[in-house]
């Protein structure tokens, strides 16, 4: 059997194989769309246990505070091992091009000179209260920072959070 469309000569076997194809270009999408749902419900799972650790090791610091403790130094470092763990496993589960500001702001997290020889080190001094006076080059400087030690904390514990927004 022939047909004329636009000038054109379709045979039965023709419209067999648009048939074919437009089956094969429905069930990629399917298979593309059923994948993308199974990364995300991946992800979902992935940012939940990030989030579940980073709130059950810090709950006595970040939001609310509960009970600030005697030594942020060594309730962090207690701490960091189980931190370390979830964010090696959830770092696996971002995008490639957010990896890159998400290992910013967890360096931020545990070493505040924000210096690249120190991203072996656990550096916590912003998250405890200073105050006093330094000379650099002969120049006085005044530094207070017992009113926003306990919020740069916080500060930096959400914008480790935040890549864990799930979608």
């Amino acid at each position: 059997m022939n047909m004329t469309a636009y000038g054109f000569t379709i045979t039965s076997f023709d419209l067999l194989l648009l048939s074919a194809c437009g089956t094969l270009v429905i069930i990629l999408i399917q298979l593309r769309f059923r994948a993308e749902m199974r990364k995300r419900d991946i992800f979902n799972k992935s940012a939940k246990e990030f989030t579940d650790t980073f709130c059950r090791e810090l709950r006595e610091v970040y939001s609310p505070p509960v009970k600030w403790p005697d030594n942020i130094n060594r309730f962090l470092a207690a701490r960091i091992d189980k931190l370390k763990m979830a964010v090696g496993n959830f770092r696996l589960y971002l995008p490639w091009w957010k990896r890159y500001f998400f290992d910013k702001a967890w360096f931020r997290f545990y070493c505040c000179t924000g210096r690249e020889v120190d991203k072996n080190c656990q550096v916590y001094h912003d998250y405890m209260p200073f105050k006093g006076v330094s000379m650099v080059n002969g120049n006085r400087i005044e530094y207070d920072n017992t009113k926003t030690y306990k919020d740069k904390l916080r500060k930096n514990i959400f914008a480790v959070l935040k890549f864990a927004k799930q979608k």
